[in-house]
């Protein structure tokens, strides 16, 4: 119609009117009370999807909380047992600890001697084989010229010569069979301590031993409780976030609407 023509050309014409700077302004007003509408709806939309939520949680809430309530005094209890245990279990085993350093150290000291005298064994077999061995043969050899040719200046000084060397390896040998005899006499010694060391340890063990049965009994009781009670714990504490983030959420909105109702109201009315 006619008239509605008029009345858009007519605005056409004001708003070409006005200069680029008025123009600027309408639409930075504009654009301002868009976002007061928008934050304030926004606002609203975040509260009333926290008070869903906060209903949804109060409706849960009370079976959810008694049942962690009904568990939680024989969770404790049973709690309390096997702790108790387990600190039995700790002190006794603190207190072997000394026994088995001790038992450790005497075993140590143990394959160190044994190390010793199978060092001993290896230096006289090395003697017998590299030294006194090739020197008996020699000697043999040195006597059966002899037989064969005579006794001669010659064969006599190669034979005392072998003969030392058959001395000399046989008295090196003397000696590291002194060192056997005396790393046996120290390693049955050493033996000794290892073993009543042992014993002492074991003996130690035998109370620690004890506290572990009772404790790891009490455990195996204690876990399938533990494994319900913190299944319930876990869901007790979910509805309880949700339900104080739901609470936090309805707060902050009503203040933040509250700040922006001036404005949205002002542009509502127009």
């Amino acid at each position: 119609p006619r008239q509605v023509l008029d009345l858009l050309a007519g605005a056409d014409q004001h708003w070409d009117n006005h200069s680029k700077a008025g123009q600027r302004f309408l639409q930075l007003r504009d654009l301002k009370i868009e976002e007061i509408v928008r934050q304030f709806r926004e606002w609203q939309l975040r509260r009333d999807l926290g008070e869903q939520l906060l209903r949804e949680t109060q409706k849960t809430m009370p079976e959810l909380v008694a049942a962690e309530a009904a568990i939680k005094p024989r969770y404790e209890a049973e709690r309390l047992k096997r702790d108790a245990a387990n600190k039995v279990y700790q002190e006794r085993r603190q207190a072997y600890e000394p026994a088995r350093r001790e038992h450790q150290a005497a075993e140590q000291r143990l394959t160190a001697e044994c190390a010793k005298v199978d060092q001993a064994h290896s230096n006289v077999g090395r003697i017998l084989q590299q030294r006194q061995w090739p020197a008996f043969k020699k000697l043999e050899a040195v006597e059966k010229e002899i037989a064969e040719k005579g006794e001669t200046d010659d064969l006599k000084n190669r034979r005392a010569q072998a003969q030392r060397e058959v001395d000399q390896a046989g008295m090196e040998a003397a000696r590291h069979e002194q060192a056997i005899s005396a790393a046996l006499q120290n390693l049955l010694t050493v033996h000794s301590a290892e073993r009543e060391a042992a014993r002492r340890e074991q003996a130690a063990w035998a109370p620690v031993a004890v506290a572990k049965a009772a404790y790891d009994e009490l455990q195996e009781k204690f876990r399938p409780l533990e494994v319900e009670y913190q299944d319930k714990h876990r869901l007790a504490n979910e509805v309880r976030h949700k339900n104080g983030h739901a609470s936090r959420e309805i707060s902050t909105a009503k203040q933040k609407m509250e700040e922006l109702r001036p404005g949205y109201e002002s542009v509502i009315g127009q």
